[in-house]
């Protein structure tokens, strides 16, 4: 949430006060004040490379009495937050995650306008993308291997003007796509054997990510291998039917685990996640916990991304990134089913 608040992209402790004030304090002192916009940036090495000295110097320079309250995210690991207790005893330390971290990530789960561009932009070049696998495939078929796309998805997202990728590629051929999120990662297996092979990639441009998967099939597929293209198929076209305005993600979900029942399978996964400058963030499409309750609305973007496994057959997945609009959803990517 630094770069969220702040603009800035790499490591630093972010301090906020109830008055409004805004300081960063960086270890690159030279790339937060190029790409920062703070009221105040102090030098990490000022307080010696010291959280603990960075709080009691900051509690000093805002003139903090006894008994004030500072608040940590709940990300800080416990040992942390005791030896801040140690160092300022006349503070009242906070540690909680239901503080400022459910805030933010409340904000983050509804893009304003310069997010929604620099997400549209990560998923016109993952569009891209998608297209130049597809002609790779055609003309490299057989000689393709994991490697190759993941290497290649890296290269044509920088030439293209991104920052890089959004998260680790995920090129699974068909001997290794029965995992939800195959491991390692990628590998020297070949893509496009018989069966399934599976692609999960994102794009990162100014910091937001976009995040599709397509599924590579090569025939002749068993009778299990085609009900299960054919049931993530419709069950995809049902998802983005079900999508609206004042909807919550929980009921989607529901008829979506029911969909996939009807044909004898269960999904072992969510229905889709937000994203943004992060790869999964609010909101949820799923059932088991509170966030089932969350409604979508306007400046919301997640991904729909209906997936079934099977350690002989395979996995098949079809995600795409949504952004819901004031006239309903608008599908920003173009993930698909490629038969070769």
């Amino acid at each position: 949430s630094i770069r969220y608040l702040t603009g800035h992209p790499a490591d630093a402790l972010l301090f906020l006060s109830s008055g409004g004030e805004c300081f960063l304090v960086p270890w690159d002192e030279n790339l937060a004040a190029e790409l920062s916009s703070v009221d105040k940036i102090i030098l990490y090495n000022s307080y010696k490379r010291s959280f603990s000295l960075a709080v009691q110097g900051l509690a000093e320079e805002w003139r903090l009495k006894a008994g004030s309250r500072i608040e940590l995210s709940g990300k800080f690991p416990y040992p942390v937050a005791v030896e801040l207790i140690t160092t300022l005893p006349d503070m009242e330390i906070i540690c909680s995650d239901q503080g400022l971290d459910s805030l933010l990530l409340k904000l983050r789960s509804i893009k304003d306008e310069s997010e929604i561009q620099a997400i549209q932009k990560a998923c016109e070049i993952s569009n891209e993308i998608v297209q130049g696998i597809e002609e790779l495939l055609a003309d490299k078929r057989g000689s393709l291997r994991e490697l190759d796309i993941a290497q290649y998805i890296d290269s044509e997202a920088r030439t293209r003007g991104a920052e890089g990728i959004g998260f680790d590629t995920l090129a699974a051929a068909a001997n290794r796509s029965f995992a939800v999120h195959a491991f390692p990662a990628y590998g020297s297996e070949l893509i496009g054997e018989r069966g399934f092979s599976v692609i999960d990639f994102g794009v990162k441009y100014r910091g937001y990510t976009s995040d599709v998967t397509i599924t590579v099939i090569h025939g002749p597929l068993s009778k299990l291998q085609q009900k299960m293209v054919e049931s993530v198929l419709e069950i995809y076209e049902l998802a983005l039917s079900l999508i609206d305005s004042g909807i919550p993600t929980g009921e989607i979900a529901l008829k979506i685990d029911e969909a996939f029942a009807r044909w004898g399978f269960k999904m072992p996964h969510a229905l889709g996640h937000g994203i943004g400058l992060a790869a999964h963030e609010a909101p949820y499409l799923r059932t088991e916990d509170q966030n089932s309750s969350v409604v979508l609305q306007e400046g919301m973007i997640f991904t729909v991304e209906p997936g079934l496994y099977h350690p002989e057959a395979g996995g098949i997945r079809l995600e795409n990134d949504i952004l819901m609009t004031s006239h309903g959803l608008k599908v920003m990517t173009n993930s698909r089913i490629i038969e070769i």
